[in-house]
């Protein structure tokens, strides 16, 4: 899971960076079976806490889930196990920087869009639900422009 985080904090083009510490208000777990009724397929799941009016996420709880995580990788090795897991735990962080699922909104004419657009390629983003997550498990040019684009306070 620090290696999704890793995947974060080494691109020194985008605007943010995650510390890890004892003292944090966050929380990052890996939990049996997702037995959340909204997302039953979801291999982890990002609970945040009220947005302020900088729309910064004061705290928040992600929860990967490996049952469902060993489910899908199958038999095929430790290798595609652990891009798994760091594509999910880089995409959880992305969501407490701002980003939303690939196809959260719809258009005027109700097509499916998000970031980046669905018409595009599925691994175009590490938001995309479809991403190949043994070859996108860290932030794409898209993902790290997108966050940049984000306003931030600075301290």
């Amino acid at each position: 899971m620090l290696n999704g985080i890793h995947m974060w904090n080494r691109e020194h083009r985008v605007a943010v960076s995650v510390e890890v510490t004892d003292r944090s208000v966050n929380g990052v777990s890996l939990v049996g079976r997702n037995n959340n009724p909204v997302a039953p397929e979801a291999l982890g799941l990002i609970n945040p806490g009220p947005a302020t009016n900088n729309n910064e996420l004061p705290h928040f709880d992600i929860r990967l889930f490996n049952y469902t995580i060993e489910e899908r990788v199958g038999n095929r090795g430790p290798d595609v196990l652990f891009n798994y897991i760091t594509a999910i735990m880089a995409h959880e962080i992305a969501h407490a920087f701002g980003l939303r699922d690939a196809g959260d909104s719809t258009d005027a004419h109700g097509n499916l869009i998000g970031n980046p657009p669905l018409g595009g390629s599925s691994n175009g983003s590490m938001m995309n639900w479809t991403r190949d997550r043994t070859v996108v498990y860290a932030p794409t040019i898209f993902d790290i422009e997108s966050i940049n684009l984000i306003p931030r306070r600075h301290q």
